[in-house]
């Protein structure tokens, strides 16, 4: 497959900005437990937390995917969207946020495994940047401190969580090509999300 640059349409653009938002949202409604003045500290928190582990999963599989000359092109879950920011008044939340399609030629094993993998990758890396900025001096400051806390404990949960080894996750597709890098994964991330109980 002939290679492409990484490329992003004004409506992908749009539709993942939206995406974002709507899905800070939820989160921000989930720990504010509704209470206003809470909610507008909450809600940039979890624009950093929770949407950037969200957007850089999915711009992942969509570079990847780019790399080896495929088509890609991620579309937001509106219905998803909605039942999150509903749900959210309960006191949980359902994450269905949109997901990257691709299209355009025959995929190897090999490189549907590697593109599943690019998804629970970047949350994996930014699970740990948001640890290391947790354990920083600039944790002394209240707001740095939530945001790295929260930043880690949410990408290694959507990492995880992505590593169900069944259709639709991206572990079914990782698990499928190669069993250690599977494993591996499972277990970084599986460590990374106990320890988030014990920081």
């Amino acid at each position: 497959m002939k290679q492409k640059k990484f490329s992003i349409s004004p409506r992908e653009i749009w539709e993942l900005l939206t995406a974002w938002v709507i899905l800070s949202i939820a989160f921000a409604i989930l720990y504010s437990q509704k209470e206003l003045s809470i909610f507008l500290i909450a809600f940039p928190i979890s624009m950093v937390a929770v949407g950037l582990g969200f957007a850089l999963h999915e711009l992942g599989h969509k570079y990847l995917a780019q790399k080896y000359g495929l088509s890609a092109y991620f579309k937001a879950n509106y219905q998803g969207l909605f039942l999150a920011v509903l749900f959210s008044f309960a006191g949980f939340i359902l994450v269905s946020p949109g997901a990257v399609h691709i299209y355009g030629g025959q995929m190897s094993e090999e490189q549907h495994g590697r593109i599943a993998l690019y998804g629970p990758l970047m949350n994996l890396l930014l699970a740990l940047g948001f640890l290391l900025l947790y354990l920083t001096p600039l944790s002394s400051i209240a707001l740095v401190s939530v945001t790295a806390w929260l930043g880690y404990s949410i990408n290694t949960w959507i990492g995880l969580f992505n590593l169900i080894p069944t259709h639709p996750f991206d572990g079914a597709d990782i698990k499928k090509w190669s069993m250690p890098v599977y494993l591996a994964m499972v277990f970084l991330m599986g460590a990374l999300f106990i320890l988030s109980y014990l920081i």
